[in-house]
């Protein structure tokens, strides 16, 4: 099996049943998150890192610098960097070629290694018009496509190639299964802070399962999951209650818990550091409840990296919270695919024990 996780971190516990590093590889990338929904779209597949050839020096420098650059991937230190660019394959491209339509599933993420690439947006019905090109030079590497990593949605606008070109692309289930075992990973060489799980957590109603799963079924920390392990995540979310000007999460604390809205409206406030004195400007409020028919979430960072909060969230109302820590996350998956793993391989009853 190949491996793309680099030399092994020395582990602080949990030594029984347990990956390092090493061991989490791109075939449990690619193979463990076929699960996708009965008649979703898909485009067409990726492979595996032996099927991919080797890349050379600088095209790994290239790649490096282009996932450094990017946002989404600022909180990747190097070696996970190079995880990333290990998963990407090459597409080599003719003019006028297609590389995604309006309205497509959105499932690649593209770096340009070399060529000419126009965005074309169709609205109202009209024809569709440039509104932007993608182009690499002077040893840069633009990229394009950032949100099929991180949403399960349809594409915004048509993508084109003006000239022959090559690009590089990363696969979204790909990318969300290397988020989860890092996530593994730095769980069970301890790099994560000390968490206790409640003693006891009520059982779920059928109604409050429901609303979970209607609220996190386009979420993309939960894309990869089968419905056995988000059952088991969702027996760890623990029910907040607030009342209004309660303060759910400051801007600047560390970031842990994610979020599911089940009733009430909440604030995200964002402060200027400049100016602590003065009250945050109010950008967008979350709205949920049974009525509204809608529970949207939020703190998806805190689950996938920890980071400080970008903003404070308040209660504008009384309302109720299903809130989920990242190690109870990380927990849940990982006890469930044990789980399953019980019939090839019964050592690991100890280690579900344990947990």
């Amino acid at each position: 099996m190949p491996s793309i996780m680099g030399p092994a971190r020395s582990a602080a516990r949990r030594s029984s049943v347990k990956k390092s590093a090493a061991l989490l590889s791109y075939k449990s990338a690619a193979a463990e998150i076929g699960d996708v929904e009965p008649g979703s779209p898909t485009e067409d597949p990726y492979k595996e890192l032996n099927e991919l050839p080797a890349k050379t020096e600088t095209q790994l420098l290239q790649l490096r610098n282009a996932v450094k650059a990017n946002m989404l991937f600022t909180d990747l230190d190097e070696e996970q960097i190079s995880m990333v660019v290990n998963l990407m394959e090459e597409k080599v491209v003719s003019a006028d070629e297609v590389i995604f339509e309006q309205g497509q599933q959105g499932d690649w993420f593209f770096i340009i290694q070399g060529g000419t690439f126009d965005v074309w947006l169709q609205r109202d019905g009209k024809s569709a018009e440039k509104v932007h090109t993608y182009k690499s030079s002077w040893g840069t590497c633009a990229s394009f496509g950032e949100m099929a990593l991180m949403y399960n949605k349809p594409r915004p606008a048509t993508v084109k190639a003006r000239t022959e070109g090559v690009l590089w692309r990363l696969h979204r289930r790909a990318f969300h299964r290397f988020q989860q075992e890092r996530l593994e990973a730095e769980f069970e060489t301890g790099r994560e802070e000390e968490y206790s799980l409640p003693e006891y957590l009520p059982p779920k109603t059928d109604d409050e399962l429901t609303r979970l799963g209607a609220s996190v079924k386009s979420n993309f920390l939960f894309l990869n999951m089968n419905r056995e392990q988000k059952t088991a995540v969702f027996a760890r979310m623990e029910r907040k209650v607030f009342e209004m000007g309660d303060i759910v999460f400051k801007q600047g604390e560390p970031g842990h818990w994610f979020y599911v809205v089940d009733s009430g409206e909440f604030d995200v406030c964002v402060h200027d550091p400049a100016q602590p004195g003065r009250p945050g400007t109010v950008v967008h409020t979350y709205k949920g409840g049974k009525h509204m028919n809608t529970h949207p979430s939020f703190g998806e960072q805190a689950l996938m990296y920890g980071k400080p909060r970008q903003a404070t969230v308040k209660a504008k109302s009384s309302g109720v919270l299903w809130a989920l820590h990242r190690q109870a996350f990380q927990i849940a998956v990982r006890k469930e695919k044990l789980t399953q793993q019980l019939s090839k391989t019964p050592s690991v009853i100890q280690s579900l024990a344990e947990m």
